[in-house]
């Protein structure tokens, strides 16, 4: 795996959200953890984050749009289509305040 990974450098700068299509297509570039890089290899798992703001959220809901995540990446390229079910649940996600990770007793 250790070449592969090799090749895989720079990813970070390839990974995107992407809405609609054509010259109205929308773009939102994927943020990495960098802790899990290195100068010339990468980690084999990664954790992305996408900064949507109210105009990305807007889109993610909209779904007359097509939503898709793409690689164009020079060693790796590929386009998915996000699933419905994925993309209702993403929308619904950020429609309310994430759930409590811990059940702390509530203070008197």
């Amino acid at each position: 795996i250790r070449p592969t990974l090799e090749r895989l450098v720079g990813l970070d700068r390839h990974v995107h959200l992407v809405f609609g299509e054509g010259p109205g297509e929308t773009m939102f570039h994927a943020r990495f953890d960098h802790r899990q890089f290195e100068a010339e290899r990468i980690s084999a798992v990664q954790y992305l984050r996408f900064l949507l703001g109210a105009d990305g959220s807007r889109r993610l809901a909209d779904s007359s749009l097509r939503a898709r995540l793409r690689v164009d990446h020079p060693h790796y390229r590929r386009e998915e289509e996000i699933p419905p079910s994925v993309r209702e649940s993403l929308v619904a996600s950020l429609a309310r305040e994430p759930a409590a990770l811990l059940d702390l007793p509530k203070r008197a």
